[in-house]
């Protein structure tokens, strides 16, 4: 019976971490403010609180509320001997999400930073309001077959059952985003586009060269 119980306990400690996991990663895309704190820390790391509220044009307020977030939940470590000075750092995350009607998707650093850009891309905040975050998800996967050239934007379009001119407005909205998370993002390192050769000049983040943090 010991034996049993000892592995009944296991298995519980193992669905709690699950469930952990689970609600990080939910809460993260959920929230605008979280999505694009991580998503700079990412880009940038190391990195301050107050280089990434300069570069997010954020309140030090807000920023430090969202990276303090973060560190509690442990998506962002501060690596710094100092207490004044904070160096954030995170790793990616990968995870995925079964929605209460039963549909999965996977949570990327790219779909994390397409969550958070709705907070200052009105494509992509419209495109959320009316379709979810799981068809956001869809729209990111959507747009990296397009970049592969594995689908037109049309065929965006008939796989994920939307409006031509939806599907269209949404991939371009995303096409920056794909760009600058391109070596930051490991799902993306397994396709063949040229994430160079994309815009990311309107991709609603900032990623400054990697000596600025040497």
């Amino acid at each position: 019976m010991s034996a049993e119980i000892h592995d009944m306990a296991g298995d519980l400690h193992e669905s709690e971490n699950a469930f952990r996991e689970f609600f990080v990663a939910n809460d993260l895309v959920r929230d605008a403010g979280r999505a694009r704190v991580y998503t700079d820390v990412l880009l940038n790391q190391p990195t301050t609180v107050s280089e990434l509220d300069s570069r997010l044009d954020m309140s030090p307020s807000s920023a430090s509320k969202f990276v303090n977030e973060l560190e509690e939940t442990g998506l962002v470590e501060d690596v710094s001997d100092s207490a004044r000075k904070k160096q954030l750092t995170t790793d990616p995350v990968i995870f995925t999400v079964t929605t209460g009607e039963d549909e999965q998707f996977t949570v990327t650093p790219t779909v994390i930073a397409a969550a958070g850009a709705r907070a200052v891309d009105d494509d992509i905040d419209r495109f959320i309001e009316r379709n979810g975050y799981t068809k956001l998800a869809a729209a990111v996967a959507g747009t990296v077959a397009y970049l592969n050239g594995d689908l037109t934007r049309r065929g965006v379009a008939r796989e994920l059952d939307l409006p031509e001119v939806e599907a269209i407005t949404i991939t371009i909205a995303l096409e920056g985003i794909v760009g600058l998370l391109g070596d930051a993002d490991p799902v993306l390192t397994a396709y063949d586009f040229d994430v160079h050769d994309l815009d990311t000049a309107d991709a609603t983040y900032v990623r400054e060269p990697t000596d600025t943090h040497d």
